[in-house]
């Protein structure tokens, strides 16, 4: 087809369109084409499709039964209150918590070893990504080393959703303190603490979404943004209301900055009044850092007299040689592909000197949009497998879990039901992370599988958001407890 005369094929093209859109074109399978592998001619819809027969949803009902079983089967979204936390660095095995105990791979339900006791296929992974997993559980257990946590995502984990569930438990396990890594003016607040710069005095660039055309360079570390601030910027710590103890508690702040050349004088500002001069030096590896132990008193303000530029990042965690620290790092509009698109070196040296334990990789929303078939969606998981591959250099021996796409759901007909492709994404993701020896933890199967997402945007209260595709902060939060009960619920007595 791909030879004959364009205006030949032009006309063709046409009828062809005309026919099937009549009716007339029976003769192919649903959802076929006409075409060479080349040059398609037609794509059209099934003949069902065309009629708009109505789906069958996931109820409301439905989805509160599911919830109830995981209440019964683990945690369920059932967070500890403050009341049962006895501060940061309680250490493994409290009264509270599960004492980092792991099932073996023995004690799950489904068809793979450690597949989790709930919903068959909510959870799986081979016997090396568990093997990894268990080695992360030791060293968080045993390390003399702070065991640091990175949970990469998309918008489905702004503002601390689903991570901070994740970081109160660990560090209530296993002791540990702080919010993690956290870049400056963060367009959706945090849980936990916020950096604020004064109105107008710093400037953030960003790797995801629109990034800035006039930059001509990778440098962004892996937090995939930077911050360069006037003379005199001042950057405000606040500490969320919300946030829990131990991630307000930190005692040890790290900055690091990109190559420059010449000292970056810096001052301390504590609530007290205290004030601590301090000057980041000039180095000559590819970044710079600057940190200070300052215990108990309280952090209030970072201020650079003469400015800064390219700050990848401030780092809050506790003084204390064990526990964990637990990074949230959101990519709004992020598909998960733009690892590879990252300057190597700086990723490599921001990784130095830390022991990365875990790794989970939230992401697939934004690709489903942009995907125009079945073929595309696998390009895109072995795209996303590749950028795996690389956390897994730049992070060796880290346990990964990777975390499928949400249903995401449009309005036919007064139903709400699956977008094409979704489920193609789900399983693009999980195929990449078998691959590549990731645990995959199926969030589409975990909220009722195809159609379900609607009765979340029902439930009371909303488990999401009115737009169908983002989850409320209870419905991250249900979801974040129900991946935690899989991967470390206690055994029973």
């Amino acid at each position: 087809m791909n030879k004959l005369p364009g205006a030949l094929r032009g006309v063709l093209m046409m009828v062809a369109v005309a026919l099937g859109w009549l009716g007339v074109i029976r003769i192919w399978p649903e959802n076929g084409f006409i075409g060479t592998s080349n040059f398609h001619v037609l794509s059209y819809p099934s003949w069902d499709e065309w009629m708009e027969v109505p789906e069958e949803v996931v109820t409301v009902t439905e989805v509160e039964e599911r919830i109830e079983q995981w209440t019964m089967t683990g945690t369920g979204g059932e967070l500890r209150s403050p009341e049962q936390e006895t501060g940061p660095g309680t250490g493994a095995g409290t009264e509270t918590g599960t004492g980092g105990e792991l099932r073996s791979p023995e004690q799950g339900t489904g068809s793979e070893p450690g597949t989790g006791t709930g919903t068959e296929g909510e959870l799986t992974g081979d016997s090396v990504a568990w093997a990894r997993f268990h080695a992360f559980v030791e060293r968080m257990g045993d390390s003399s080393e702070v065991v640091h946590v990175f949970h990469f995502g998309d918008s489905q984990i702004e503002g601390d959703r689903f991570t901070e569930v994740l970081r109160k438990n660990l560090q209530l396990e296993f002791g540990g303190a702080g919010p993690g890594w956290l870049t400056v003016d963060a367009p959706s607040p945090t849980m936990t603490v916020n950096l604020v710069s004064e109105k107008g005095t710093c400037l953030r660039n960003t790797r995801y979404m629109v990034a800035d055309s006039t930059l001509r360079d990778e440098r962004y570390g892996w937090l995939a943004c930077r911050t360069s601030c006037d003379t005199t910027a001042s950057i405000t710590f606040e500490v969320h209301r919300r946030s829990s103890h131990s991630a307000a508690a930190w005692s040890k702040t790290q900055l690091v900055l990109d190559t420059a050349s010449r000292p970056c004088p810096i001052q301390w500002k504590f609530a007290d009044g205290l004030v601590v001069a301090d000057t980041i030096e000039g180095a000559d590896s590819t970044l710079r850092r600057v940190e200070l132990v300052h215990g108990g008193q309280k952090l209030e303000r970072l201020v650079f007299p003469e400015g800064v530029e390219r700050l990848l990042g401030v780092g809050m965690w506790g003084q204390d040689s064990a526990g964990v620290a637990v990074h949230n790092v959101p990519m709004r509009g992020s598909s998960g592909t733009l690892f590879r698109k990252l300057d190597r070196e700086v990723l490599r040296d921001q990784a130095l000197g830390m022991d990365v334990g875990c790794v989970l990789l939230q992401y697939g929303g934004n690709a489903v949009p942009y995907l125009r078939d079945s073929l595309a969606a696998e390009r895109y998981g072995r795209w996303f497998g590749s950028n795996l591959r690389l956390i897994q250099e730049m992070f060796p021996g880290a346990a990964v879990v990777v975390l499928g796409n949400a249903d995401m759901a449009e309005n036919v007909n007064g139903s709400w039901v699956t977008r094409p492709l979704v489920e193609n994404v789900r399983d693009a993701l999980k195929a990449a992370a078998m691959d590549e020896h990731a645990l995959f933890f199926d969030v589409f199967e975990a909220m009722g599988g195809r159609n379900s997402m609607g009765a979340w945007v029902e439930a009371e209260p909303a488990l999401a958001a009115a737009d169908h595709v983002h989850f409320t902060r209870q419905g991250s939060r249900l979801l974040a407890e129900r991946l935690w009960s899989l991967l470390f619920e206690e055994e029973a007595s």
